[in-house]
């Protein structure tokens, strides 16, 4: 059985089980500034944030028609080492989507989702997902933003450990 429709994965069944999101996929109508032209952004970013920078998830992405497919390779460093708190993000303005799109992203140990949204020029509406999906989707930068600090897991504190080198005192 899948979710039913909603901007946000957490349906009320889901909301009950405790579902590991992984990854927040936000799908919006964007402008391209540098080329002028209309397209549908699609962004992922880990719920995990990192302390020390702000990683780019590396994806091969292959797309058809009406079918987006990220597969997720593993986190790049930046390339400037500018200290930053964050999740790891990539993402990408397709242009030329309308109606139905079926985007699946492949995590790393080969686990996919596959989520269907229905695209216009004015917004997206999401059509259908895995009832136990690893991503949460919103279709809304506003709700994307605000839903943020709720879905981030938060950075856990890593004591500095002394170790005794063995026959030293």
């Amino acid at each position: 059985m899948r979710a039913p429709a909603a901007t946000h994965t957490l349906s009320p069944m889901a909301a009950k089980q405790k579902i590991d999101i992984e990854y927040r996929l936000l799908v919006v109508p964007a402008f391209d500034e540098t080329l002028q032209q209309h397209g549908m952004l699609f962004l992922v970013e880990t719920v995990k944030q990192f302390t020390n920078f702000n990683y780019q998830i590396l994806i091969e992405e292959s797309s058809a028609k009406r079918t987006v497919t990220w597969k997720i390779h593993g986190l790049s460093a930046p390339a400037m080492s500018m200290p930053a708190i964050g999740g790891a993000r990539y993402d990408k303005i397709y242009f030329g989507l309308s109606g139905t799109v079926h985007f699946t992203l492949i995590k790393k140990d080969g686990q996919e989702n596959t989520v269907t949204v229905k695209v216009s020029p004015t917004g997206v509406k999401l059509i259908d997902m895995p009832q136990h999906s690893f991503i949460a989707v919103y279709t809304g930068s506003d709700e994307f933003e605000a839903k943020r600090t709720d879905d981030m897991q938060k950075p856990s504190h890593k004591p500095d450990i002394h170790r005794a080198v063995p026959g030293h005192k």
